[in-house]
């Protein structure tokens, strides 16, 4: 499982599965530590807030029969260059 989530992104990591009304629901995260801000360019590992999306459509099947659950932080940028 853990080779097929990597093919969708490869800072994703499996972290489990599970039947939902006879649906495949899989839950990932991300392995971040840290992300450039996209304002300055400047890394952070200050984390945010973390937040979890839900995807119900593959791009390849078309079909909503499958979640794919992504736990997903946001960094916070620390640099001094803001008021």
């Amino acid at each position: 499982m853990e080779e097929v989530i990597q093919l969708l992104d490869m800072h994703l990591v499996y972290d489990s599965h599970e039947l939902i009304d006879n649906k495949l629901a899989i839950h990932v995260s991300s392995n971040r530590i840290a992300a450039n801000c996209p304002y300055c360019g400047q890394p952070s590992s200050r984390i945010h807030s973390i937040y979890m999306k839900k995807f119900s459509r593959f791009a390849r099947t078309r079909k909503q029969s499958d979640y794919l659950f992504v736990k997903q932080e946001i960094f916070l940028c620390e640099s001094k260059l803001y008021p």
